[in-house]
């Protein structure tokens, strides 16, 4: 026959195990595990108590540093990171339009002086008189095919004197005085065609 035996704490709760410490009976209510044993209350505070001052002997000492474990620390990183990396494409932006600006400020006070070509200002000069020439040949046209005789004062602006004015039948042909000065041998118009006629 087994002796059931009762809680100390709670003489109407059967014991389910004795603290390893004091042998006290314990019921579900007043049991403490610690690892693989069993404590009652005051023996569970010893037993910590006695934990704590071997660990403070042996060195393990709580860390006092609050951001060893920090669980913001990573998030802070980040943050710090991504300023860093705004700042930086500010002032890259920031150097390249002082770069512009005083490149634009140097080419502007530094014109780059290339020489005149005289022979292409020449030729370029030749084509805008004759250019001019062929606008009054073309006036000249436009009113001989209307059927009436153009002014006198109606003329290039070279000094080649009046226009030559001939006529064939119906026909009436107006050409230019002296066209070698343009480097052709005719310029001309008629009543029939109002478009100048150039021939070299």
């Amino acid at each position: 026959m087994s002796l059931i035996s009762t809680c100390q704490n709670h003489p109407n709760a059967l014991t389910i195990d004795n603290c390893t410490r004091c042998k006290a009976a314990l019921c579900g209510m007043c049991v403490s595990f610690v690892g693989d044993k069993v404590f009652c209350e005051s023996c569970v505070k010893t037993h910590e108590a006695k934990k704590i001052v071997s660990s403070q002997n042996k060195g393990n000492h709580p860390s006092n540093n609050i951001f060893l474990d920090n669980p913001y620390e990573e998030e802070y990183e980040i943050r710090k990171k991504r300023n860093s990396n705004g700042k930086s494409l500010i002032w890259l932006v920031i150097v390249i339009c002082s770069i512009a600006v005083y490149a634009q400020l140097y080419f502007y006070t530094h014109p780059t002086e290339t020489p005149i070509d005289q022979q292409q200002l020449a030729t370029n000069q030749r084509l805008v008189s004759i250019i001019q020439c062929l606008n009054v040949f073309h006036k000249v046209g436009q009113i001989l095919t209307i059927g009436e005789m153009p002014d006198s004062q109606l003329k290039c602006e070279d000094p080649s004197g009046p226009l030559v004015i001939t006529t064939d039948g119906d026909t009436i042909s107006i050409s230019h005085a002296n066209p070698s000065i343009y480097g052709v041998s005719q310029i001309s118009v008629s009543n029939d065609n109002p478009f100048p006629i150039l021939l070299d």
